[in-house]
């Protein structure tokens, strides 16, 4: 998280020709969720946030479910591309070192955007593993000018199509002519 924050601190917003741009961020799954840290430390300077197949809460069932697919054979196959260590630390506990709420059901992300006033849009499979209709619901009770754009597809995450990309390019980048 503080490599991330010392990046666009120190590289992007420092270094830009505009010092009132601001930042458009994506996060798929594990990076969807340090995108909700980053808008704690830079609200003011971030635009929007697309949030790929993650919600503002995830089930801890859905965590041991994403934990059990990761040893499953298509990773194991992937394993000349992936470090045998790196499916290690993924699959640790300690892996998720962020603070954060938690309770019976799961980790409770909303705090992180409540006084957040841009714009985060919420990408979702409709049967999602981590973020099913139930946590896109959820999130949208919490966050009420969250957005949700639910693909009709299954697992986790939304797969990156031409059709996705050009859908965020026309719906959130052209917007960014209001600065404040």
């Amino acid at each position: 998280m503080y490599d991330i924050e010392d990046l666009l601190q120190n590289y992007v917003l420092e270094n830009h020709q505009n010092k009132n741009a601001r930042l458009h961020l994506i996060g798929t799954s594990m990076g969807g969720v340090l995108a909700l840290y980053l808008i704690e430390k830079f609200k003011y300077k971030i635009f929007s946030v697309v949030l790929n197949d993650i919600g503002l809460k995830i089930e801890w069932s859905a965590l041991s479910k994403l934990n059990q697919s990761i040893g499953s054979l298509s990773v194991e196959n992937a394993t000349d591309r992936i470090h045998s260590r790196v499916v290690a630390e993924v699959k640790s506990p300690s892996h998720f070192d962020l603070a954060y709420q938690f309770d019976l059901i799961g980790i409770n992300l909303s705090d992180l955007v409540k006084s957040y006033q841009g714009r985060i849009v919420l990408l979702h499979n409709n049967s999602s593993l981590m973020c099913p209709s139930e946590i896109a619901n959820f999130s949208q009770r919490k966050c009420k000018s969250l957005e949700i754009k639910t693909i009709e597809s299954a697992g986790h995450p939304v797969q990156w199509s031409p059709e996705i990309a050009e859908w965020i390019i026309s719906n959130l980048a052209v917007q960014n002519s209001v600065t404040h």
